[in-house]
């Protein structure tokens, strides 16, 4: 942490440190931070009302504004102000924000001058993001339970939806300060909005999953349905990879996006796989077998397959086609996704849901060609 003004307050100084202090490895010990980062806000917004004798947000924001609270360096870590640096760039940093006051290289890149409006700033885009990160941890821990119609299970997906509102609500009162940092605000906001429709499509596999183990059958109409919303959120992942390269250039806040890219990359593949798998089990349930088998095989690859851009050459499309026979021609024999691990760091939410959608196209795959192979026999 850097030097504090001797117009912080000790108590809040003291409060900000203690956040440093608090473990986060599992969903009860992020709650448990979420709710101790909102009252250290409440604490800094009440403290700013008071000093400043103003009750209006605009009246509170000049104030805050010209209020230092440390010198010398940036008081969070993976932060700096000012368009990415390569130095910031090689960095192999986590996707999320670092909790304040952590040791990190990033905090002396510049010499600044952070006022209270910076650290309540930085403070709601914690929060958006910690909120962000308490739904996924539930949405992993749902997944992981045994499928069920049961009234618990509907409330806790509900629960999954409410955790990613508070996210936005806390992004949408940051735009609402008209700050600089507006397009920061958007972009959590997006992530979270992205959130709510990714949980929507766990949901819906988590249940065709169940249904398929129990009986190898699908009670859902909604498959179609579900294929347009994966198909909207393969779309805002580029949307949100546009406003990465936009963030990087500004003069604003900003923070470590070493690997925001590459991760998003791999859940523009995840939300592919879930485009296929959806609209399989819609055509399969058509009786449109053929379709129902080339659309697994379309999410298998989307999965496993490395990246093409449309300018790729000839030569690299025809050894690119090669490979996707060989994976397709041993699709049987694989057991695990072959996907860059290490870029999930120690978050393995995503990558777990990756994982069931992966085992299940595999199953869908032994299901339907062995019907095909059946037709086939019968003709």
């Amino acid at each position: 942490m850097g030097a504090s003004s001797n117009d912080f307050p000790a108590h809040l100084i003291s409060l900000r440190a203690s956040l440093n202090n608090t473990s986060i490895t599992n969903y009860n010990e992020s709650v448990r931070f979420a709710i101790s980062i909102e009252q250290y806000l409440e604490e800094i917004l009440q403290f700013a009302r008071t000093e400043s004798g103003k009750d209006d947000l605009m009246g509170v924001k000049m104030f805050a504004a010209k209020l230092p609270i440390a010198s010398g360096s940036i008081p969070w870590s993976h932060v700096h102000i000012g368009p990415v640096k390569d130095k910031i760039q090689d960095l192999k940093k986590k996707l999320t924000i670092k909790r304040p006051g952590s040791n990190d290289t990033t905090e002396s890149i510049h010499n600044i001058r952070w006022t209270l409006l910076n650290e309540i700033e930085l403070v709601l885009i914690s929060i958006a993001f910690i909120y962000i990160k308490v739904g996924s941890e539930l949405t992993n821990e749902i997944i992981d339970e045994e499928y069920s119609n049961q009234q618990e299970s509907n409330e806790k997906w509900k629960q999954v939806v409410n955790l990613f509102k508070t996210s936005i609500s806390y992004s949408l009162f940051g735009i609402s300060l008209k700050s600089h940092n507006a397009t920061l605000y958007t972009f959590v906001n997006k992530v979270a909005e992205v959130c709510i429709q990714m949980s929507i499509l766990s949901k819906s596999s988590w249940i065709n999953r169940g249904q398929f183990n129990e009986n190898e059958a699908f009670q859902t109409t909604n498959n179609g349905t579900l294929a347009r919303v994966a198909v909207y959120v393969n779309n805002e992942i580029r949307s949100l990879k546009n406003m990465i390269v936009e963030l990087q250039a500004s003069n604003n806040i900003q923070l470590d996006s070493s690997h925001w890219i590459e991760y998003l990359n791999i859940i523009e593949k995840y939300s592919q796989a879930y485009t296929g798998l959806f609209l399989s089990i819609e055509n399969y349930q058509q009786d449109k077998l053929g379709h129902a088998i080339g659309l697994v095989h379309f999410s298998l690859l989307s999965l496993q397959s490395k990246r093409v851009d449309e300018s790729t050459n000839k030569l690299k499309n025809k050894i690119l086609n090669k490979r996707n026979d060989n994976l397709l021609n041993k699709l049987n024999s694989l057991s695990t996704l072959d996907i860059n691990k290490s870029i999930f760091n120690s978050s393995q939410i995503t990558l777990n849901d990756m994982s069931y959608l992966f085992d299940q196209l595999i199953k869908l795959n032994l299901k339907f060609e062995k019907e095909n192979n059946n037709l086939n026999i019968k003709h």
